[in-house]
């Protein structure tokens, strides 16, 4: 028996509706076979050339978004290169003359307020190596390592410059390596960023506890390129004052800061958030005003680390 003229509908259904799946199977015999030959290669063609399309699709977008912060990158280099040149000497003397002012004086007050003018200087000239640092963005020099031993040493560093009254760093590692290919310096740079983040917002002290598992995870901040699989996941959670519910959607912005009284230049999250990003991960973060923060970092695991 043929396959019945039904079952040639519903296939042409299913292909209108866009599912290529599901052959129609024939017998030799069937006086209808060549048209269910044809139908089964048209879905197939049709198939393979949606693929290729999407793949194209995807292709185009990248670039796409790679030329448009290669754009932006200029501008802001070009931007940050004219203000360094233009601020670079008044700010020298201006911190010049603070610490002679700091030296010499013998008020009290006066020395105090010079110790003012300083402090923003250094401020300014931070901001302006912040911002030369978000315009030169590099490619990561990606090697081999053990993620774990590198946020161990990242958590005793910022104990040891931790400053404040009773700040308790403590890390909850793996019991096995757990290797990651990806460029060391730029990922301590992200540690040492949520790290530095985490102790400004302990004022009165407290805790940061920081955590390295592994699993497989998805995100709606998951890159679209980027698919699902097997990850590292860094948590880094504080009980430190938190962030307002109104500036979470924009904590990744350049020149956005969430910090009270807009302290800080803005970059630290923007340039950790696309070091991430350019290693196929990505950074969530759950908070709450007065009530902490937690930052999770993802980062693809290399198949021998599963």
């Amino acid at each position: 028996m043929g396959v019945s003229l039904e079952a040639y509908l519903q296939k042409i259904r299913r292909v209108g509706a866009g599912d290529m799946d599901g052959p129609l199977e024939v017998m030799d015999a069937d006086p209808l076979r060549p048209l269910a030959v044809a139908l089964n290669a048209m879905c197939a063609q049709l198939s393979a050339a949606r693929d290729r399309a999407r793949i194209e699709a995807d292709a185009r977008v990248a670039a796409i978004e790679e030329h448009a912060r290669s754009q932006r990158g200029s501008g802001i280099e070009r931007l940050a290169s004219g203000i360094a040149h233009e601020l670079g000497t008044p700010m020298n003397v201006v911190a010049v003359r603070a610490e002679l002012i700091i030296e010499l004086a013998t008020s009290a007050d006066v020395i105090a307020s010079a110790k003012v003018i300083k402090t923003q200087i250094d401020v300014m000239a931070n901001l302006v190596r912040s911002m030369l640092d978000f315009a030169r963005r590099t490619p990561p020099r990606k090697e081999r390592f053990d993620l774990g031993r590198l946020i161990s040493r990242e958590c005793e560093s910022i104990r040891s410059r931790s400053e404040g009254p009773a700040i308790r760093v403590q890390f909850d590692g793996l019991p096995n390596s757990c290797f990651i290919e990806a460029d060391p310096e730029q990922i301590e740079s992200v540690l040492r960023n949520l790290l530095v983040n985490a102790v400004e917002a302990l004022r009165d002290g407290g805790n940061i506890c920081v955590k390295l598992e592994r699993g497989n995870y998805e995100s709606r901040r998951q890159p679209a390129r980027v698919p699902s699989g097997d990850c590292a996941r860094i948590q880094v959670r504080d009980d430190g004052v938190g962030i307002a519910k109104d500036a979470l959607p924009r904590i990744f912005d350049p020149f956005f800061s969430a910090r009270r009284g807009g302290e800080g230049a803005g970059l630290g999250l923007s340039v950790a958030n696309w070091i991430v990003e350019d290693h196929g991960g990505w950074i969530e973060v759950e908070s709450k005003l007065d009530g902490g923060s937690t930052f999770s970092v993802f980062l693809p695991l290399l198949p021998a680390a599963i």
